[in-house]
């Protein structure tokens, strides 16, 4: 699906606030969805996977997880 494309590389935003620091990015799943190819999703949600554990990994190990389309946390 060469569409899938203009969605790479992922971009993570880090964002500091009072009340600690943010990670976040866009799903991939989310951004894949509307294309309706299964194939395509399946990837997407495996890589969402792997890139929210590496963001927790790089906060270290904190209760950090990703803000996205489908959820909002921080790392304090």
């Amino acid at each position: 699906m060469p569409e899938a494309a203009s969605y790479a590389p992922v971009t993570v935003l880090v964002d500091e606030r009072p009340d600690g620091v943010h990670l976040g990015y866009d799903k991939m799943a989310s951004l894949l969805a509307p294309y309706g190819n299964a194939e395509a999703l399946a990837v997407a949600r495996e890589l969402d996977v792997k890139i929210e554990k590496l963001m927790r990994d790089a906060a270290g190990g904190l209760n950090s997880v990703t803000r996205s389309r489908s959820a909002a946390r921080n790392v304090e």
